[in-house]
């Protein structure tokens, strides 16, 4: 093992049962015995909150790498302390990134133990998302051992969305383990199929099933970025939560945020995960009128470099119509744009297809997620 390997099983061991385990306690997390898997192992796990990581470092006590999204990495003193201490795999969001893909593969083979989080972002509504193609592939070539992990109730602690975290209860569990021979013996299809039955949940239907209180000082703060558009009078960005209340600025119509994690108001959803559902397909609805568009004023355009420093571009005005994306006087035509994706809460990231990658940064509330909608929906069609 050498000096830097010694250093990042050091750094692990400690983190695990110095900073993560009493991080984990507060947040009532729970994991089934992980049990004793032969290295080196991928572990591909579903993504409900930014804090997952800590509840994989703690269900598992042999070293892992974790792949990270590299927007992580753009500062520069966190990036060479993060390097220094654990090595990530760093993934470029909003598009395919082959270099990570070779990388996981390579380090695996010399046997080391990778986490991968499948959807490669969390989610807004609960929900496990669609896990890519990719994954499976990059499991049966691989020729290490494939572990599966659940984790569930991080989506009410921590909400993509929200602010703070709501003390209730987490768990994990490894829903399977398959060997690299098994793994050789199946095809892409069949493996993508168990990686999307294994990391299934739906936050909601876990809570109707059985109902936990998720408390928090500040539960529905935030709510304005995962919810667009108002199912009352049909406003953009007019949702803004407060404490525990949902209210629109436009119409006046309100809600409650409960500790179950449901609305309680005149919206006539009691669940995010049935509004996210419901402004897309209004948002399609939409988008089939002429000259229909988003726009947002007070946008600064960003590209991001291969040493993930940032580099400012334009400033002015986003539009997004069926033509394509544009800020001040730059422009892009939508048969360039390659990916769309949000870092957190409401910074958007887009890839072109010179693999060229931007970002947005906002002087306002604004959601995101209407744009990313928007693209996969176009996508779609």
């Amino acid at each position: 093992m050498s000096n830097a390997s010694r250093r990042y099983d050091l750094v692990y061991r400690i983190g695990r049962a110095l900073l993560v385990a009493p991080f984990v306690r507060y947040l009532g997390f729970r994991s089934q015995p992980v049990g004793d898997i032969q290295p080196p192992y991928l572990v591909v796990a579903n993504h409900t909150m930014d804090l997952d990581f800590t509840f994989l470092v703690r269900a598992f006590p042999r070293l892992m790498h974790f792949v990270l999204g590299d927007t992580v990495l753009q500062y520069k003193l966190l990036r060479g302390l993060i390097n220094g201490l654990h090595n990530p795999v760093p993934l470029s969001k909003g598009g395919t990134d082959m270099r990570a893909v070779l990388s996981i593969l390579h380090r695996l083979r010399k046997g080391e133990n990778i986490c991968l989080f499948a959807e490669g972002h969390t989610c807004f509504d609960g929900v496990t998302g669609p896990i890519p193609r990719g994954t499976a592939t990059l499991a049966r070539s691989s020729g290490a051992t494939l572990v599966t992990y659940r984790v569930g109730g991080g989506y009410f602690t921590a909400p993509r969305w929200g602010r703070g975290f709501r003390r209730g209860r987490t768990w994990g569990e490894v829903a399977g383990v398959y060997g690299p021979e098994q793994l050789k013996a199946m095809t892409d299809a069949q493996i993508a199929t168990l990686l999307a039955r294994d990391l299934y949940i739906d936050a909601a239907q876990e809570q109707q099933t059985n109902p936990v209180p998720y408390r928090g000082r500040r539960p529905a703060e935030g709510l304005e970025n995962a919810l667009y558009l108002c199912p009352h009078c049909r406003a953009f960005d007019s949702l803004r939560g407060e404490g525990s209340q949902l209210r629109c600025t436009a119409c006046g119509t309100q809600a409650v945020y409960t500790p179950l994690g449901a609305l309680e108001g005149a919206f006539g959803h009691s669940q995010i995960r049935d509004w996210v559902v419901w402004q897309r397909q209004a948002l399609h609805g939409m988008m089939a009128e002429a000259g229909f568009a988003l726009s947002d004023e007070g946008q600064t355009l960003r590209r991001v470099q291969e040493d993930h420093s940032v580099v400012e571009v334009a400033r002015g005005t986003l539009r997004m119509d069926r033509l394509g994306i544009r800020v001040g006087e730059w422009s892009l035509p939508m048969d360039q744009l390659r990916g769309v994706a949000i870092f957190r809460k409401n910074r958007l990231l887009l890839t072109d297809a010179q693999g060229l990658r931007y970002d947005f940064a906002s002087d306002h509330v604004r959601s995101a997620l209407k744009y990313k909608d928007m693209f996969e929906l176009l996508k779609e069609e």
